[in-house]
């Protein structure tokens, strides 16, 4: 008996190490992951998540690099508490598996939704997702009549 459960422990584990993860739930906590980073005000941990070359719009303007994104989000990363926060809604991975699109609202500190994020993620060597692009954030439109 023991070595039949045995056996079934050990093909159990075999099974839940073979099931390849969920690239969408993936890129869903990597992006709570950075928003996360944001809402501690750790701009290592921020960083930490752009791709050497990350692109970002920065008050209507396109930033482009680790350093330089960081930098110009230090405004945003400096005060005590976040002026703002952000949460995945919605991610697509491409048929590759490489790109990914993410989604969702972004929130006053009280909780009031004011517009939508989009980001762009690039999946890397190691595995890791890291932000590529990040655009202008997109106001919310009331429901139509």
């Amino acid at each position: 008996m023991q070595f039949v459960l045995a056996l079934s422990l050990s093909t159990l584990l075999a099974t839940a190490a073979a099931t390849p993860p969920d690239p969408v739930a993936e890129v869903r906590q990597a992006e709570n992951d950075f928003a996360a980073s944001f809402a501690a005000r750790d701009k290592a941990k921020f960083g930490s998540f752009l791709q050497d070359d990350a692109m970002f719009w920065v008050q209507g303007k396109p930033v482009v690099g680790r350093e330089n994104v960081v930098k110009a989000w230090s405004g945003l990363l400096d005060p005590e508490k976040p002026p703002f926060s952000w949460k995945s809604e919605v991610a697509v991975v491409s048929a590759d598996g490489l790109t990914a699109f993410s989604t969702g609202g972004v929130f006053t500190p009280d909780g009031t939704r004011v517009s939508r994020f989009t980001s762009t993620w690039r999946k890397q060597k190691d595995g890791s997702w890291k932000v590529q692009f990040d655009g202008p954030g997109s106001p919310i439109c009331p429901p139509a009549k």
